[in-house]
């Protein structure tokens, strides 16, 4: 399977996933025009996987460890409506789409009216640009023995029902980048233009400047003679290294 390539990711404004299936990559203003809150539930929804909800599916009768990415995706997505799913998968709606298997046994998740077929291979693709271009990292867990099994479904329970139980308003964290950004010297958006920009472009921003100060404080630090060289990993003093 190959990776995927961040730069075509972050330079492109939809990065094509099958000849019928294309990831948008969404910008700053979706996320203001569809509210933080009701953006990021859409984007949890495309991206979930089986450890994600292993009590959910458990009260289903499902072990998250028998069931596949894809198949997991094909009752997630159920849930969206067009105008939710193509923010992210223009021309996509997943209330057509059925599981169906292929002559070698291979699942599919398809809408063969309209021939979009949805493999392992391409929701791999999909979901990796997806937390590619807002830096998720999903982790895969597996129970080696039964008690481990029911240990991580009782600790995702417990979880996902203090959750539920503490009602949260909810509070942003994308307006405090922004608001940092854009009162920053040398950023070039403004609260208008920065609408325009992509949402992966943008985080990729945050995490470079964040990177450049904390280079330049400790560059401050070396020649004030609060920092012992001798123990510094001189890596860190490239504020162009990978974030």
């Amino acid at each position: 399977m190959s990776a995927i390539d961040i730069a075509q990711v972050l330079f492109s404004s939809e990065f094509k996933i099958t000849d019928k299936i294309y990831v948008r990559h969404s910008t700053v203003g979706d996320v203001v025009r569809l509210g933080e809150e009701h953006y990021f539930q859409i984007l949890q929804t495309l991206t979930a996987i089986p450890s994600d909800e292993k009590y959910l599916l458990w009260q289903n009768g499902i072990d998250w460890m028998e069931i596949s990415d894809l198949e997991f995706f094909s009752m997630m997505v159920k849930t969206l409506s067009v105008e939710e799913s193509q923010v992210f998968l223009p021309g996509i709606d997943f209330k057509k789409f059925e599981l169906y298997k292929r002559p070698d046994g291979d699942i599919v998740f398809a809408d063969k009216r309209q021939s979009i077929v949805m493999d392992a291979y391409s929701h791999k693709r999909m979901l990796d640009t997806l937390c590619q271009i807002h830096r998720i990292k999903k982790k895969v867990e597996k129970a080696g023995n039964a008690t481990t099994k029911r240990i991580l479904i009782e600790e995702d329970r417990d979880k996902k029902k203090l959750a539920a139980s503490q009602h949260k308003e909810y509070k942003s964290t994308l307006m405090p980048l922004i608001s940092s950004m854009v009162n920053r010297s040398g950023f070039k958006y403004d609260y208008e233009t920065i609408r325009d920009l992509r949402f992966g472009q943008f985080m990729d921003s945050v995490a470079r400047l964040q990177l450049i100060v904390s280079t330049d404080q400790l560059i401050s630090g070396i020649y004030a003679g609060n920092v012992d060289t001798k123990k510094l990993d001189k890596k860190k003093l490239d504020w162009t290294r990978e974030i």
